[in-house]
């Protein structure tokens, strides 16, 4: 039983008659034994209205049974449209034994939303049986921007015997979607307990959907997904869900194989780990006939591909025509209602939220999952301008640095990406030019987040650069801007990366600064630690090897720590270290800045790698260019310790130097396993103020060209068309 509080209609639409239908099967549900049709005027759209938020998402699902309700035996065809954009054509027939459903995701940008049915054919005359309408979450199907639609073509959980529908508990979908369960007597069905499911999964499937897969019989046996999507000459949209759920899979297992979809050139492997969630959200360009999806195994997998469910949409865009535009002053009044209806928004939505991780590979044309299993999204709705480039074929870089989107126009392009307020952020920005013009000239141009500059870029023709920052966000986005500031020089984007921290990583950090990454190292080791795959780093740092030095590698005794402290450094950069010769000679490491006058944080991190004999004692001071810390360490065998501060250099200092030196009682040598030294920036700016910027914003929708500048207006450099003061907050003061 759904427990599905079904509603009369008479609320939502003042046109049309009710009837009750005569032709019933014995499996057609109550609510599709009335329908409302629409006799006069049936060259007039007849809307039901909803109130709904501009920046929301919903599932629309429309239903249609016609069951002979008017005894003439001739069933009509009609249009649905949403918002005035047509959705779909209902051909519906005398001998169906059970409705017709049509379902799509919508964010409309309109703070309503009208379902019309409209004649198509003179004499036909149009009806609805149920129309159901449900608000998504702000964090789920994030691909989807404003003023899109995704219609749904096919919604599948594989493994199971029963269809999964929407109920109060966990076993059901609590946003009314339906899967519908798909068996294949080819493939292994293959289940866990959904009380087993505790990890979290992108767009929310409910445990009983995941819980259950389908597996290729062997290894050499691939799994092949064909549909027949109902509308053609639209992009597809693929989302593939992936769980570990096999009871009997060993320690040395593993998962791992490649997707295709249709003809696209481009293939995706996933390295599928016990529990580990992998959504692939993959994309085809101009579908014109029935598409397969193929997994099969790569070569030194154990086991063979599995799937648990599938999401298949073809996706289309709602341009609306503006209304007339209002006078500035009610445009300012209406900005300041925006930013307040806004801020309630997101601070709702922030109390939902889960941890948030995305990852933007700029130019390229859909999505994929890279060899390190990390997914990776097109950079379609983050930009708004630019062209899409492939560096020099004779590169060796690989995805994703093997795309790059160029903006030859404007001073200053931005990607907008979806944020919490005053939540911490790690930024991470990606360049590689590969010489992809064929002139030899890498550009230089300043990157900048939000209202504030973050560093100037240099590019190199054969290796990628890579740019990083700790920030909080001010807004319900962050905005990354790249800013000409030579007239030959196009600036351009390869890789963009936005990973939410814990709120307690950093405490030290002041809510008016960011942290510009310098040095993040891993000592003791030739690897780098990277990120997302145990025992690597969950929260997208990168830590480079440190280089090598005249100190001993050590290697710890341990797999994990037993204690760790709030900024978590990952297991595998804390299990080595460096250790100097003997307790008389200290550490000294030397760190040159790239930044003279800014003052620095740094983090240190330590454990004793082996346990120490009874007589043995480790303890050291620490000195940053002279400066004591203050502070004996004894790193304690297993546990994490972390040391942590800011630095002020001194006028023409160009270099820091750390020292670590054996305390008077210590009889074994400093040690060191991972540090993070940052530049500290400016007070960071408020940007422009909120009026001023709301103001604007609606202004640009009423042209086409200005519409596509996006970021802060006046800060750190105006728009080219644009003035303004230097107050605090900075306001327009002409166009």
């Amino acid at each position: 039983m759904t427990l599905i509080n079904w509603e009369p209609d008479n609320e939502y639409i003042q046109t049309g008659m009710n009837k009750n239908v005569t032709q019933t099967y014995t499996n057609i549900t109550m609510q599709m034994k009335s329908l409302r049709y629409f006799p006069q005027n049936t060259n007039t759209p007849n809307c039901y209205s909803f109130i709904t938020d501009e920046i929301e998402k919903y599932i629309v699902r429309a239903s249609f049974y016609y069951g002979n309700y008017d005894g003439l035996m001739k069933p009509p065809t009609f249009n649905v449209s949403v918002n005035g954009f047509k959705w779909m054509t209902v051909v519906t027939s005398s001998s169906q034994d059970k409705p017709i459903v049509i379902e799509a995701i919508f964010s409309s940008g309109h703070d309503s939303m009208q379902v019309c049915v409209e004649s198509s054919k003179d004499g036909d005359v149009p009806f609805i049986s149920s129309l159901e309408v449900v608000q998504l979450p702000f964090i789920t199907y994030g691909m989807i921007d404003l003023g899109s639609a995704f219609l749904l073509q096919q919604r599948a959980t594989f493994g199971r015997r029963e269809d999964v529908v929407y109920t109060r508990d966990f076993t059901g979908d609590m946003y009314n979607r339906i899967w519908k369960a798909e068996g294949f007597p080819n493939y292994n069905n293959i289940s866990t307990s959904p009380q087993f499911i505790d990890i979290y999964v992108d767009n929310e499937p409910p445990n009983t959907v995941v819980a259950n897969a389908i597996e290729a019989s062997s290894l050499f046996d691939p799994i092949i997904l064909s549909f027949n999507p109902s509308q053609t000459n639209q992009s597809l949209c693929a989302i593939l869900y992936f769980i570990e759920v096999s009871n009997s899979r060993q320690m040395d297992d593993s998962r791992e194989f490649q997707i295709d979809i249709g003809r696209t050139k481009n293939a995706w492997t996933v390295n599928l780990q016990p529990g580990i969630s992998v959504v692939a959200t993959l994309y085809h360009e101009w579908v014109d006939g029935p598409v397969n999806i193929t997994m099969k195994a790569v070569q030194g997998s154990s086991l063979p591909p599995l799937i648990n469910a599938m999401e298949v949409y073809t996706t289309m865009k709602m341009h609306s025509l503006p209304s007339p535009p209002p006078s500035y002053a009610s445009l300012i009044e209406m900005a300041i209602w925006i930013a307040l209806f806004l801020l309630m928004i997101f601070n709702q939505a922030y109390s939902q939220s889960e941890y948030g991780f995305l990852n933007v590979d700029c130019g390229e044309e859909g999505g994929y999952i890279d060899d390190k299993n990390i997914t990776w999204s097109a950079d379609y709705g983050y930009a708004k301008q630019g062209y899409k480039q492939t560096i020099d074929k004779s590169s060796k870089e690989n995805y994703p640095m093997n795309t790059l989107r160029v903006f030859p126009y404007m001073n200053k392009n931005c990607y907008i990406l979806p944020a919490f307020i005053q939540q911490k952020y790690l930024l991470r920005a990606g360049f590689f030019y590969g010489n992809y013009d064929g002139l030899s000239r890498p550009p230089i141009f300043d990157l900048q987040f939000d209202a504030n500059s973050w560093t100037t870029v240099f590019t190199s023709n054969d290796q990628p650069v890579f740019y990083e920052a700790v920030i909080i966000a001010k807004w319900h986005n962050i905005n990354v801007c790249l800013q000409r500031t030579r007239r030959d020089d196009v600036p351009f984007i390869s890789s963009l990366q936005i990973m939410q921290l814990l709120p307690g990583m950093y405490t030290n950090m002041k809510n008016d600064h960011a942290l510009f990454k310098e040095y993040r190292l891993n000592f003791g080791s030739d690897q780098i630690v990277r990120f997302f795959s145990y025992p690597d780093d969950k929260y997208g740092r990168i830590w480079e090897a440190a280089p090598k030095n005249n100190y001993k590698d050590l290697t710890a005794d341990f797999q994990t720590l037993l204690s760790t402290v709030n900024d978590d450094p990952p297991n595998a950069a804390m299990r080595t270290a460096i250790q100097s010769k003997s307790p008389s000679d200290p550490i000294l490491l030397s760190f040159n800045l790239k930044e003279f006058a800014r003052p620095l944080y740094i983090a240190l991190y330590f454990t004793e790698v082996s346990k120490l004999k009874p007589r043995q004692n480790r303890t050291f001071d620490i000195y940053i260019s002279g400066q004591d810390f203050n502070l004996k360490l004894s790193p304690v065998y297993q546990k994490c310790n972390e040391v942590h501060g800011y630095v002020v250099p001194t006028p023409g200092m160009s270099k820091i130097i750390l020292s670590l030196v054996a305390s008077e009682n210590s009889n074994m040598p400093p040690i060191l396993n991972a540090m993070e030294l940052f530049s500290v920036s400016e007070t960071v700016s408020n940007g422009t103020a909120p009026q001023d910027v709301f103001g604007l914003g609606l202004i640009t929708q009423f042209s086409s060209r200005l519409s596509q500048w996006n970021g802060d207006p006046c800060l750190p450099v105006p728009f080219d068309w644009i003035a303004c003061n230097q107050d605090n907050p900075s306001r327009i003061t002409a166009l």
